[in-house]
Protein backbone atom coordinates (compact mmCIF):
# COMPACT_ATOMS: atom_id res chain seq x y z
CA UNK A 1 0.00 0.00 0.00
CA UNK A 2 2.84 2.47 -0.48
CA UNK A 3 4.85 4.06 -3.24
CA UNK A 4 8.20 5.02 -1.71
CA UNK A 5 10.56 3.34 0.70
CA UNK A 6 10.58 4.63 4.25
CA UNK A 7 7.71 5.65 6.53
CA UNK A 8 5.04 7.90 5.01
CA UNK A 9 4.57 11.45 6.27
CA UNK A 10 2.26 11.71 9.28
CA UNK A 11 -0.25 13.69 7.21
CA UNK A 12 -0.70 10.73 4.86
CA UNK A 13 -1.87 8.40 7.61
CA UNK A 14 -5.39 8.42 9.04
CA UNK A 15 -5.74 8.71 12.80
CA UNK A 16 -5.53 5.44 14.72
CA UNK A 17 -8.88 3.66 15.00
CA UNK A 18 -11.01 4.18 18.11
CA UNK A 19 -11.55 0.45 18.62
CA UNK A 20 -8.63 -0.84 20.74
CA UNK A 21 -8.42 -4.08 18.76
CA UNK A 22 -8.36 -2.28 15.42
CA UNK A 23 -5.83 0.22 16.77
CA UNK A 24 -3.56 -2.58 17.97
CA UNK A 25 -3.76 -4.35 14.62
CA UNK A 26 -3.12 -1.10 12.71
CA UNK A 27 -0.08 -0.25 14.86
CA UNK A 28 1.29 -3.77 14.44
CA UNK A 29 0.82 -3.57 10.66
CA UNK A 30 2.68 -0.26 10.42
CA UNK A 31 5.51 -1.62 12.56
CA UNK A 32 5.74 -4.80 10.51
CA UNK A 33 5.77 -2.86 7.25
CA UNK A 34 8.58 -0.71 8.55
CA UNK A 35 10.91 -3.69 8.78
CA UNK A 36 13.46 -4.22 5.99
CA UNK A 37 12.11 -6.27 3.10
CA UNK A 38 8.53 -6.64 4.36
CA UNK A 39 7.01 -3.99 2.08
CA UNK A 40 8.77 -5.41 -0.97
CA UNK A 41 7.76 -8.96 -0.16
CA UNK A 42 4.12 -8.07 0.43
CA UNK A 43 3.75 -6.23 -2.86
CA UNK A 44 5.38 -9.10 -4.71
CA UNK A 45 2.86 -11.46 -3.07
CA UNK A 46 -0.02 -9.08 -3.88
CA UNK A 47 0.83 -8.34 -7.50
CA UNK A 48 2.31 -11.68 -8.57
CA UNK A 49 0.31 -14.17 -6.50
CA UNK A 50 -2.99 -12.36 -5.84
CA UNK A 51 -2.46 -12.25 -2.06
CA UNK A 52 -4.75 -9.92 -0.08
CA UNK A 53 -2.29 -8.16 2.22
CA UNK A 54 -4.62 -7.21 5.09
CA UNK A 55 -5.65 -10.82 5.92
CA UNK A 56 -1.98 -11.75 5.57
CA UNK A 57 -1.15 -9.15 8.21
CA UNK A 58 -4.01 -10.44 10.36
CA UNK A 59 -2.49 -13.92 10.24
CA UNK A 60 0.79 -12.46 11.48
CA UNK A 61 -0.85 -10.34 14.18
CA UNK A 62 -3.08 -13.05 15.60
CA UNK A 63 -0.23 -15.55 15.61
CA UNK A 64 2.74 -13.47 16.75
CA UNK A 65 1.00 -10.97 19.04
CA UNK A 66 -1.81 -13.12 20.45
CA UNK A 67 -0.67 -16.72 19.95
CA UNK A 68 -3.81 -17.63 17.99
CA UNK A 69 -3.66 -20.53 15.51
CA UNK A 70 -6.39 -20.18 12.92
CA UNK A 71 -8.40 -23.08 11.50
CA UNK A 72 -9.03 -23.20 7.75
CA UNK A 73 -12.78 -22.65 8.11
CA UNK A 74 -12.34 -19.69 10.45
CA UNK A 75 -9.96 -17.92 8.08
CA UNK A 76 -12.19 -18.65 5.09
CA UNK A 77 -15.06 -16.97 6.94
CA UNK A 78 -12.85 -13.94 7.69
CA UNK A 79 -11.90 -13.60 4.02
CA UNK A 80 -15.52 -13.91 2.91
CA UNK A 81 -16.63 -11.22 5.39
CA UNK A 82 -14.43 -8.54 3.83
CA UNK A 83 -14.23 -9.67 0.20
CA UNK A 84 -17.05 -7.45 -1.13
CA UNK A 85 -15.59 -4.34 0.54
CA UNK A 86 -12.15 -5.14 -0.84
CA UNK A 87 -13.36 -5.92 -4.37
CA UNK A 88 -15.94 -3.17 -4.80
CA UNK A 89 -14.44 -0.34 -2.74
CA UNK A 90 -10.72 -0.73 -1.94
CA UNK A 91 -9.48 -2.08 -5.27
CA UNK A 92 -11.28 0.52 -7.45
CA UNK A 93 -9.80 3.36 -5.36
CA UNK A 94 -6.35 1.76 -5.54
CA UNK A 95 -6.68 1.49 -9.32
CA UNK A 96 -7.70 5.15 -9.58
CA UNK A 97 -4.82 6.20 -7.34
CA UNK A 98 -2.31 4.32 -9.47
CA UNK A 99 -3.66 5.91 -12.64
CA UNK A 100 -3.60 9.37 -11.04
CA UNK A 101 0.04 8.87 -10.13
CA UNK A 102 1.06 9.81 -13.69
CA UNK A 103 -0.60 13.22 -13.23
CA UNK A 104 1.15 14.18 -9.99
CA UNK A 105 3.88 16.20 -11.69
CA UNK A 106 1.75 17.67 -14.46
CA UNK A 107 -0.39 20.06 -12.46
CA UNK A 108 -1.26 21.16 -8.97
CA UNK A 109 -4.70 19.63 -9.47
CA UNK A 110 -3.19 16.29 -10.42
CA UNK A 111 -0.95 16.29 -7.35
CA UNK A 112 -3.88 17.17 -5.07
CA UNK A 113 -6.07 14.46 -6.59
CA UNK A 114 -3.36 11.87 -6.17
CA UNK A 115 -2.81 12.84 -2.52
CA UNK A 116 -6.55 12.65 -1.83
CA UNK A 117 -6.84 9.22 -3.40
CA UNK A 118 -3.79 8.05 -1.50
CA UNK A 119 -5.29 9.07 1.84
CA UNK A 120 -8.70 7.68 0.90
CA UNK A 121 -7.17 4.32 0.06
CA UNK A 122 -5.48 4.17 3.45
CA UNK A 123 -8.75 5.02 5.21
CA UNK A 124 -10.49 2.21 3.32
CA UNK A 125 -7.70 -0.22 4.13
CA UNK A 126 -7.94 0.78 7.77
CA UNK A 127 -11.69 0.12 7.71
CA UNK A 128 -11.05 -3.38 6.31
CA UNK A 129 -8.49 -3.97 9.03
CA UNK A 130 -11.01 -2.89 11.67
CA UNK A 131 -13.48 -5.53 10.53
CA UNK A 132 -10.74 -8.17 10.41
CA UNK A 133 -9.51 -7.24 13.89
CA UNK A 134 -13.02 -7.43 15.35
CA UNK A 135 -13.70 -10.81 13.76
CA UNK A 136 -10.25 -12.11 14.65
CA UNK A 137 -10.62 -11.04 18.28
CA UNK A 138 -13.92 -12.91 18.44
CA UNK A 139 -12.13 -16.06 17.32
CA UNK A 140 -9.47 -15.41 19.92
CA UNK A 141 -12.06 -15.07 22.69
CA UNK A 142 -13.73 -18.31 21.63
CA UNK A 143 -10.51 -20.29 22.06
CA UNK A 144 -8.64 -21.48 25.10
CA UNK A 145 -7.67 -18.57 27.37
CA UNK A 146 -3.93 -17.84 27.44
CA UNK A 147 -2.19 -17.28 30.75
CA UNK A 148 0.70 -15.35 29.23
CA UNK A 149 1.84 -13.82 25.92
CA UNK A 150 3.43 -16.27 23.48
CA UNK A 151 7.16 -16.76 23.66
CA UNK A 152 9.25 -15.74 20.64
CA UNK A 153 9.31 -19.35 19.44
CA UNK A 154 5.55 -19.74 19.97
CA UNK A 155 4.86 -16.42 18.24
CA UNK A 156 6.84 -17.36 15.15
CA UNK A 157 5.33 -20.85 15.03
CA UNK A 158 1.76 -19.52 15.34
CA UNK A 159 2.35 -16.89 12.66
CA UNK A 160 3.83 -19.49 10.31
CA UNK A 161 0.89 -21.79 10.98
CA UNK A 162 -1.58 -19.01 10.12
CA UNK A 163 0.32 -18.08 6.96
CA UNK A 164 0.17 -21.72 5.90
CA UNK A 165 -3.57 -21.75 6.52
CA UNK A 166 -3.92 -18.62 4.38
CA UNK A 167 -1.98 -20.33 1.60
CA UNK A 168 -4.32 -23.30 1.65
CA UNK A 169 -7.53 -21.29 1.91
CA UNK A 170 -6.47 -18.89 -0.85
CA UNK A 171 -5.35 -21.77 -3.09
CA UNK A 172 -1.77 -20.58 -3.34
CA UNK A 173 1.01 -22.81 -4.60
CA UNK A 174 3.84 -24.17 -2.42
CA UNK A 175 6.30 -21.62 -3.79
CA UNK A 176 4.10 -18.76 -2.61
CA UNK A 177 3.73 -20.38 0.82
CA UNK A 178 7.51 -20.54 1.10
CA UNK A 179 7.79 -16.90 0.04
CA UNK A 180 5.45 -15.87 2.86
CA UNK A 181 7.46 -17.67 5.55
CA UNK A 182 9.89 -14.81 6.39
CA UNK A 183 6.93 -12.71 7.51
CA UNK A 184 6.52 -14.98 10.53
CA UNK A 185 10.00 -14.17 11.78
CA UNK A 186 9.53 -10.44 11.18
CA UNK A 187 6.12 -10.55 12.92
CA UNK A 188 7.55 -12.34 15.96
CA UNK A 189 10.29 -9.70 16.20
CA UNK A 190 7.72 -6.91 16.04
CA UNK A 191 5.60 -8.58 18.73
CA UNK A 192 8.69 -8.86 20.93
CA UNK A 193 9.48 -5.18 20.38
CA UNK A 194 12.87 -6.03 18.90
CA UNK A 195 13.67 -3.16 16.56
CA UNK A 196 17.19 -4.43 15.91
CA UNK A 197 16.26 -7.96 14.84
CA UNK A 198 16.63 -8.78 11.12
CA UNK A 199 13.77 -8.52 8.66
CA UNK A 200 12.99 -10.89 5.77
CA UNK A 201 15.94 -9.59 3.72
CA UNK A 202 18.56 -10.66 6.23
CA UNK A 203 16.94 -13.16 8.60
CA UNK A 204 19.00 -16.23 9.35
CA UNK A 205 18.61 -19.41 11.33
CA UNK A 206 14.93 -19.83 10.53
CA UNK A 207 13.23 -22.90 9.15
CA UNK A 208 13.76 -23.94 5.50
CA UNK A 209 11.85 -21.90 2.96
CA UNK A 210 12.40 -18.58 4.69
CA UNK A 211 13.92 -16.81 1.71
CA UNK A 212 11.46 -14.81 -0.42
CA UNK A 213 10.64 -16.42 -3.73
CA UNK A 214 10.60 -14.31 -6.90
CA UNK A 215 11.75 -10.74 -7.27
CA UNK A 216 11.03 -8.06 -4.67
CA UNK A 217 8.09 -5.81 -5.43
CA UNK A 218 6.71 -2.94 -3.39
CA UNK A 219 4.73 -2.63 -0.17
CA UNK A 220 2.03 -1.29 2.13
CA UNK A 221 1.81 1.57 4.58
CA UNK A 222 5.43 1.58 5.67
CA UNK A 223 7.30 1.53 2.36
CA UNK A 224 7.60 0.25 -1.18
CA UNK A 225 6.67 1.78 -4.50
CA UNK A 226 3.04 1.00 -5.14
CA UNK A 227 1.28 -1.63 -3.04
CA UNK A 228 -1.01 0.93 -1.55
CA UNK A 229 -1.54 4.47 -0.53
CA UNK A 230 1.00 5.60 2.04
CA UNK A 231 4.31 7.13 1.10
CA UNK A 232 4.91 9.03 -2.12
Amino acid sequence: MAEAFGPPPDSALPAPPDDPRAAAFWAFSLALYGRPGVAELCLMLQDEAGVDVNPLLLCCWLGAERGVRLADRALADLLAATEVWRREVVIPVRTARRRARDWRDRSAGGAAAYAALKRTELILEQAEQGDLARLGAALDAAGEPRRSPPTAVEARAAARHNLGVYGRVAGLGPGVAEAMAPLATAAANVAAGDASAPGPDDASGDAPGDAPGGKPGDGFAGGGRDAGAAGD
